[in-house]
């Protein structure tokens, strides 16, 4: 869908954060929700016209079934990634509990955002 390289070290960094949180059963799961939620159109709602809501459109194909209706938006929200994945990296002051919690809310972030945007629903 993009036109530059995939990012291979943020991928690592990540699934090194989702074992480490114990996160991985939670992001596939709202992974393969997306999917199968944004795989279906023609029974769930998807997808917006153009000029409808915020007002980027750029509909695009997704590789996985998915049509993507605001790509700008629905690639910013791998920035949570880059948080989520420095949870894991720096060294913090603070309580497990609390680094777990930043961890499950960054990605969280991630996947709700581009589930939205790619939705087209802001």
């Amino acid at each position: 869908m993009g036109e530059g390289e995939f990012d291979w070290v943020l991928l690592e960094k990540v699934d090194r954060c989702v074992g480490k949180f114990d996160l991985t059963e939670v992001q596939d799961a709202q992974w393969a929700g997306y999917v199968e939620y944004g795989g279906h159109p023609e029974k769930n709602p998807w997808g917006k016209k153009k000029g409808e809501g915020y007002m980027e459109y750029d509909k695009r194909d997704g590789e996985d079934g998915v049509d993507v209706y605001e790509s700008c938006n629905f690639a910013s929200s791998s920035a949570f990634y880059h948080s989520f994945a420095q949870v894991c990296v720096n060294t913090w002051t603070t309580s497990p509990e609390l680094q777990k919690a930043l961890a499950q809310a960054y990605a969280g972030l991630s996947t709700g955002g581009s589930f939205f945007h790619s939705q087209g629903s802001y």
